[in-house]
């Protein structure tokens, strides 16, 4: 805890679990419609389209590339193994991302989106098991480009 700022590292933790708590309820609703989700990757890959944007979150960009292909691949149908806990934790990260107005404001030149890739990299350790399971399966897709989608 900082002595010049008591209870402010708390605050911040305390607003961005809550802000991410609302993704979270969101991303519940929007697992359950295909039209919603391919609405949401839409709205990812513009904001990713973005130099600037793509700039302030380059760190975090591959994990954003995984997590998109990810939804995608299960709302085509190629991949269904992801666990539905999975699956809103990941569309909840996405909408995170897309939201100007989430922890700290996405216009703020140079933090805005710091919380964001914070929550992106949350995600993906979280659901680090099912990634690597999604990455094998790619690769055994790759291999055999005659196997059955799962």
């Amino acid at each position: 805890m900082s002595p010049v700022f008591p209870g402010i590292i708390e605050e911040v933790v305390k607003r961005k679990i809550t802000t991410f708590f609302i993704a979270k309820q969101e991303a519940e609703e929007v697992v359950e419609s295909n039209v919603a989700v391919k609405s949401l990757i839409q709205k990812v890959l513009a904001l990713l389209a973005i130099p600037k944007v793509r700039m302030d979150i380059r760190r975090v960009i591959e994990k954003i590339n995984v997590l998109v292909e990810m939804v995608s691949a299960y709302i085509n149908g190629k991949y269904k193994k992801i666990p539905k806990k999975t699956l809103i934790l990941l569309v909840a990260a996405l909408i995170y991302l897309v939201n100007p107005f989430d922890l700290i404001p996405d216009f703020i030149p140079g933090i805005g989106y710091i919380d964001d890739a914070g929550i992106i990299t949350f995600v993906f350790q979280s659901i680090y098991e099912d990634i690597q399971k999604f990455e094998k399966w790619k690769e055994s897709k790759a291999s055999d480009p005659d196997s059955v989608p799962t």
